[in-house]
């Protein structure tokens, strides 16, 4: 039997990462939202990292897998998923890479840290179906993902911000959605 996972479940599991990681960092730890419910914030800090980081490295292994079978990165993909940081220096890279990083490293970590967002038009030009968001700045949590490992014995450390990295996912599949004429499924 061939099994091929299919991008509504990949949809499904990012969108319930970021409910994690915004309960967890937003909720919990910086508004303090679950101040009454002390079951429920104890809940999520003791199980809450390790539950965003196995959902994070799912969903990257299923990506992994659907990319290896249908190349669905490579027509979509930009390279803005995070940052590779070598002896060669900083590198910016696409969700191929990015998804390696997180399956293949040998320490990660989930952290947060309060942050404004701004957004300006560079007068660039984008494709007619993309989603477009209007000028400003908005506040907000980033929940930055650290991992590091090594490659042919070179360390790295691969960074990015999970929500950037959970949109991008969701834009691939979005585009893909389009190409195939609404279809759930790529």
């Amino acid at each position: 039997m061939n099994f091929f996972p299919g991008s509504d479940r990949i949809i499904e599991d990012g969108i319930e990462l970021f409910g994690l990681a915004d309960a967890l960092f937003v909720s919990k730890e910086a508004q303090g939202h679950l101040s009454t419910r002390s079951y429920l914030a104890k809940g999520f800090e003791e199980n809450g990292r390790r539950l965003i980081i196995e959902k994070l490295l799912s969903i990257a292994i299923k990506l992994r897998f659907l990319d290896d079978k249908s190349n669905l990165l490579e027509a979509h993909d930009r390279s803005n998923a995070g940052i590779v940081t070598g002896k060669s220096g900083e590198k910016e890279v696409g969700l191929r890479e990015a998804l390696n990083k997180i399956i293949h490293h040998e320490s990660i970590q989930i952290f947060a840290k309060p942050s404004k967002i701004t957004v300006t038009d560079q007068n660039t030009q984008f494709p007619a179906e993309e989603i477009q968001i209007a000028e400003g700045t908005y506040p907000g949590f980033s929940i930055f993902v650290c991992a590091e490992g090594k490659e042919k014995n070179k360390n790295w450390v691969f960074q990015t911000e999970l929500t950037h990295l959970i949109n991008e996912i969701l834009r691939v599949f979005y585009f893909e959605n389009l190409k195939n004429g609404g279809a759930n499924n790529a």
